[in-house]
């Protein structure tokens, strides 16, 4: 055996260094991955531009914000610009109905849809999720029974809160508690990017003790006949653990470490994806977004709000359409619609100096449904089937949503781990000491 450790973090995405930074108070601890550490929340350098990997927002009084702050992360960051924005129905452009002004204004809804909508959100402060986990979105949506105009912009708000396209499937409870957090509280758009957060996130578990090591991919794992949990790198090399926290991504790949499907992630929903377009443009646009209504595509300039993610006078453009669940449109389809909406929303090809195209990027690990319990019948940290193996991500416990799960589980599967280790320490420690004195 090469080496070993109180307890061994798979993944260095958000849940897997949340994991290991909490792990690592308490216990020896070593983080691993295949490659750079941030997975979906890394920000990727082009030319003088910051892209995420498609449009991601923090929400600010959310689970990861708090994850963050006791960690001793920060989070510098703005709220979105919202003056001049925008939003499409088919090929109507006009103004983005989100305050009190715009929304009198804007000829995308009737007066009766106006109506309707202002009832709808002013009630948003009272809305209680977990008692609507059993709707699906849609259900949810018919009991406000609104126009046809105005439950078009409700959906809205559900795709652009959930990044999930699909009111038949999707609990209710997600889609209530994040328009909630969005309304109440805003969200930021960090500076620099998210890979900023990665960055400290990265620093707080190597100052709590932690070790992380990249290029380091593992293959397997499994509980040999002695006790002893035993990781299996792809250079064959042998570590072990107390305890192991699974951060590796999708229930797919974290069921691929353990060799089968635990009988407990029996029935969870598909992943949620979206297809991207990230453009970096030479001279930012009027404008700070434009919103499909319909079609379901997001285009925000990100640069109008956070630092440093373009050069000065620059934009930095997330076009993203958020696609139906087990979507098979072909690739060049996509990114002719995605094209099409940018044009819209004005950006010429002469003022385009850098961009890039992901066909599906997966946004959550699974998408909860009303006959799984919503949020709270996600699977849970202890739910692997091998003692000792804890599982943190997006998919993972019953709170958050997007990051505010990643980072929520990963603290608890951190704690977790360490207490299973000590304890596991513990009764070898005892078990020797009754037979040196025997």
């Amino acid at each position: 055996m090469n080496e070993s450790f109180d307890v061994v973090v798979v993944g260095a995405g958000l849940a897997g260094l949340a994991a290991g930074a909490t792990a690592a108070l308490g216990a020896s601890t070593l983080i691993l991955d295949g490659h750079q550490p941030g997975g979906r929340a890394s920000t990727d350098e082009r030319g003088t531009y910051r892209f995420n990997r498609g449009p991601h927002a923090l929400y600010r009084g959310g689970e990861a914000q708090a994850v963050l702050a006791r960690l001793g992360v920060s989070t510098p960051g703005a709220f979105p610009a919202v003056k001049g924005g925008q939003a499409r129905l088919g090929d109507r452009v006009d103004a983005l109905p989100t305050t009190a002004a715009t929304l009198l204004r804007s000829r995308l809804l009737s007066l009766r849809g106006k109506i309707a909508l202002v009832r709808f959100l002013s009630g948003a402060k009272k809305w209680r999720p977990a008692d609507v986990a059993g709707l699906t979105v849609g259900q949810w949506l018919d009991t406000f029974k609104l126009p046809e105009d105005a439950r078009k912009v409700a959906l809205w708000l559900v795709r652009t809160a959930t990044y999930t396209n699909n009111e038949d499937r999707l609990s209710a409870d997600v889609a209530a508690g994040q328009i909630q957090l969005a309304l109440v509280n805003n969200v930021l758009y960090l500076d620099n990017g998210w890979g900023s957060m990665v960055d400290s996130l990265a620093a707080a578990a190597q100052r709590n003790g932690a070790e992380i090591r990249t290029g380091a991919a593992v293959t397997s794992i499994e509980r040999r006949s002695d006790g002893d949990l035993v990781l299996t790198l792809s250079g064959g090399e042998e570590i072990q653990a107390g305890s192991v926290v699974l951060a590796a991504g999708t229930p797919g790949a974290t069921a691929a470490l353990l060799g089968d499907r635990p009988p407990a992630w029996a029935d969870l929903g598909p992943e949620v994806e979206a297809s991207v377009l990230d453009l970096g443009l030479h001279r930012g646009l009027e404008h700070p977004n434009l919103f499909g209504i319909d079609p379901p595509i997001y285009l925000v300039d990100h640069a109008k709000s956070a630092k440093h993610l373009a050069p000065e006078g620059g934009g930095l453009v997330h076009v993203a359409r958020y696609l139906p669940l087990g979507d098979h449109t072909p690739a060049a389809e996509l990114r002719a619609g995605l094209e099409e909406h940018a044009r819209m929303y004005g950006v010429e090809p002469s003022n385009v100096a850098e961009q890039r195209f992901l066909l599906r990027m997966t946004v959550v690990g699974m998408v909860p449904t009303p006959a799984s319990g919503g949020l709270a019948g996600r699977p849970a940290i202890d739910s692997s089937g091998v003692p000792g193996v804890f599982v943190a991500g997006d998919w993972v416990g019953p709170r958050g949503w997007l990051a505010d799960a990643s980072l929520s589980s990963g603290e608890a599967a951190g704690q977790a781990a360490a207490r299973d280790a000590a304890r596991r320490a513990d009764g070898v420690r005892t078990l020797s000491s009754r037979k040196d004195v025997a």
